[in-house]
């Protein structure tokens, strides 16, 4: 399957009667690869639900389906979370099947994608800026704090 998107979660809005949400993105077809998070809009507070307590999924459809409704002080974020591992086992001097290869490639760009999508949601400073950072010991009863200043 060629990963044609680059989006790697969808949000929705609670309106206190949908229980069916669109999984809009590519992704392993096991659900446990699939994380649903509950948000209180007003506080950002978020909790992950729980597969099969809180919600199933169709893999064949790509439906999450909730046990409950949540309203519209509520979002929900269903997000690709496929473990950071290398599940193909290469072989030297094996033949493999180009199916083999695209699944495994599918699988970096998905990963990477992840990676991505994290890292945009991550504060950086402009190149060339010095971050203060706090090395912080424990010397007997005592707490010791020395700065380091690196460059981003």
């Amino acid at each position: 399957m060629p990963i044609s998107s680059e989006t790697t979660r969808v949000i929705y809005d609670g309106d206190a009667s949908t229980t069916e949400f669109a999984v809009t993105f590519e992704y392993e077809s096991n659900e446990d690869n699939i994380r649903v998070t509950l948000r209180t809009i007003a506080t950002g507070a978020e909790s992950e639900l729980v597969l099969t307590t809180d919600y199933v999924i169709d893999t064949d459809t790509n439906i999450v389906t909730t046990v409950s409704t949540y309203g519209t002080a509520y979002q929900i974020i269903i997000d690709r979370k496929i473990p950071m591992t290398q599940p193909a086992d290469w072989v030297d001097g094996e033949r493999y099947s180009v199916g083999e290869l695209e699944d495994a490639l599918d699988r970096l760009t998905m990963l990477l994608q992840q990676v991505d999508d994290k890292l945009a949601r991550t504060p950086v400073g402009p190149p060339g800026a010095y971050q203060r950072l706090y090395q912080i010991t424990k010397r007997g009863e005592t707490l010791q704090r020395k700065f380091i200043e690196r460059e981003f």
